[in-house]
């Protein structure tokens, strides 16, 4: 297994890890809050300036006080939200005790139903916020930290450690005809609006790539195999909680016998994308069923399994014009060399500072979350050869010139 699924092997057993591997690399400012669950009993373990604090919750309150976030943030605003801010405010209490101002980045190491929590949609304590109806003025965790998530310490390190090359952009925008619109989210196939222009216009800023209509299909993706790209689906997506496996991205209808042009959880694990960043702007991509010692089986653990170090993805169905615009705000950021959890924080504040009250409920913006090592990542345009040749071409006419120039002066012309 270790040879022949060298990206699973590492998912599945990752190296043991002595308390010093894992503390020696951490920058002053990152805090990490890693969580185990067992029954009723639920772990936090935070480390923050070179100190470890633990904290043990028993009982059930837990559970459903996030079960009753989980289910505000997923679902379209209403009126009906009495007493729901204080649920985001009690799980900041319990699942990041100890924050404060002085840990600017959170890495998240989640267990269990956890997985399923954006931690950026969590409240401030002691806010000056009213919590009523006015999602603009909540005060959510997004607007002062960045977060980023991990399945384990230990598969953090792996790619903290891998070396990064530069990577082109390839960016995929099936279409889905004009007759049934989607009904302006990514979860099952009809028509939609704005994934060709995201795609379009991230192309054009990273000078890349983008397969549009026909020519977004599963075929291409397969032809990918071990070149580092950085990829970009804007798609439908469903998440089978009966049988993850069977969870897939769409391309569209299928183009020939050899392929269905849905690419699914089980033809994933077989790729090797060796991608450094993966985007799935598609619904539901981060969710799926809980299995024991797995955790979430989804398509960006899928993706992650095929080599992909750093998977932007979703938790619940997607909006369609919000993911376009998150999504294309998001590789604005990464261009201009930000690190990709601050570019995601920056894309998600963008939205909640221009958009009117109903759009800033956590159900448009929340559901993106990025799981990896995060940083930098390298972007190579598609140009990068062309104007290659071109430096080529002047600097190889400068030194012909030169050489005329030194034989004239060697041997002047007689008359």
């Amino acid at each position: 297994m270790e040879n022949q699924h060298p990206g699973y092997y590492r998912l599945k057993y990752p190296s043991p890890l002595s308390p010093d591997e894992f503390t020696a690399n951490i920058p002053g400012t990152q805090a990490i809050y890693s969580y185990f669950q067992e029954g009723k009993k639920l772990f936090v373990f935070r480390f923050f300036e070179g100190k470890w604090y633990i904290k043990l919750y028993t009982g059930s309150d837990t559970d459903e006080t996030l079960r009753e976030w989980l289910a505000f943030i997923r679902a379209l605003p209403s009126d009906d939200i009495q007493n729901i801010a204080e649920k985001g405010q009690s799980l900041t209490q319990i699942l990041l005790p100890g924050l404060s101002s002085e840990m600017k980045n959170l890495l998240i190491i989640p267990d269990g139903k956890l997985g399923y929590l954006p931690f950026e949609t969590l409240l401030q304590e002691n806010s000056e916020s009213k919590y009523d109806n006015e999602y603009r003025e909540w005060a959510f965790l997004a607007r002062n930290f960045t977060f980023r998530y991990i399945n384990n310490a230990g598969i953090w390190l792996q790619y903290a450690e891998a070396s990064e090359y530069p990577a082109p952009y390839l960016g995929f925008a099936p279409a889905f005809g004009e007759d049934a619109y989607a009904g302006g989210t990514r979860s099952m196939p009809g028509a939609l609006r704005y994934n060709q222009t995201e795609v379009m216009q991230v192309a054009g800023l990273l000078k890349g790539k983008a397969l549009t209509g026909i020519a977004a299909d599963e075929a291409s993706v397969k032809k990918l195999e071990d070149t580092p790209h950085i990829l970009h689906f804007a798609t439908h997506a469903v998440a089978d909680d009966n049988d993850p496996m069977a969870s897939k991205l769409y391309f569209g209808p299928q183009t020939d016998s050899a392929e269905d042009n849905m690419l699914h959880v089980w033809e994933i694990f077989g790729l090797d994308l060796n991608s450094p960043l993966t985007v799935l702007s598609a619904c539901q991509t981060g969710a799926g069923p809980l299995q024991r010692g797995e955790g979430i089986m989804s398509l960006a653990r899928a993706f992650q399994y095929s080599g992909s170090r750093n998977v932007l993805t979703t938790l619940w169905q997607t909006d369609d014009q919000a993911g376009a615009e998150i999504t294309t705000s998001f590789f604005g950021y990464v261009n201009e060399d930000w690190s990709l959890e601050n570019a995601l924080r920056e894309s998600k504040t963008d939205w909640l500072r221009k958009s009117d009250n109903y759009h800033c409920h956590p159900y448009f913006w929340a559901g993106y979350v990025l799981i990896g090592n995060g940083g930098n990542v390298n972007i190579k345009g598609s140009g990068f050869w062309a104007n290659g040749l071109i430096y080529a071409g002047i600097l190889l006419s400068a030194i012909v010139i030169i050489l005329i120039f030194s034989k004239k002066m060697l041997f002047p012309a007689s008359r």
